[in-house]
């Protein structure tokens, strides 16, 4: 319960930081984007297996593309759904944010 509740703190925090300044790269701009989108969905309209496929589609995507930190994020947010360790899923969510909010985004 702990761990879900960690998660869901963290994918808040992912949800809700904001976009400021600028970057060097689109694409890590768009998957930031679209990582909050995730997380901001996870557990409201999306089930665990949809926001796990989500992730996992977003990385197979813009995510090999991505700088990375971001790659590495998405990596163990993906791993971390689909063995249901929520804790390390909640890692990945961090590491992400910290990318983005390092880029700029």
């Amino acid at each position: 319960m702990i761990r879900f509740l960690v998660a869901l703190v963290l994918v808040g925090a992912v949800a809700c930081s904001s976009s400021s300044g600028g970057s060097n790269s689109d694409l890590d701009k768009r998957t930031c984007e679209i990582a909050r989108d995730i997380g901001a969905s996870f557990n409201v309209t999306d089930t665990l297996e949809e926001s796990r496929a989500r992730v996992v589609d977003l990385y197979d995507g813009y995510g090999k593309a991505a700088s990375p930190a971001i790659q590495e994020g998405l990596r163990e947010w993906s791993a971390g759904l689909t063995s249901g360790d929520l804790h390390g899923a909640a890692n990945g969510i961090s590491k992400v944010d910290s990318a983005c909010s390092a880029e700029g985004f």
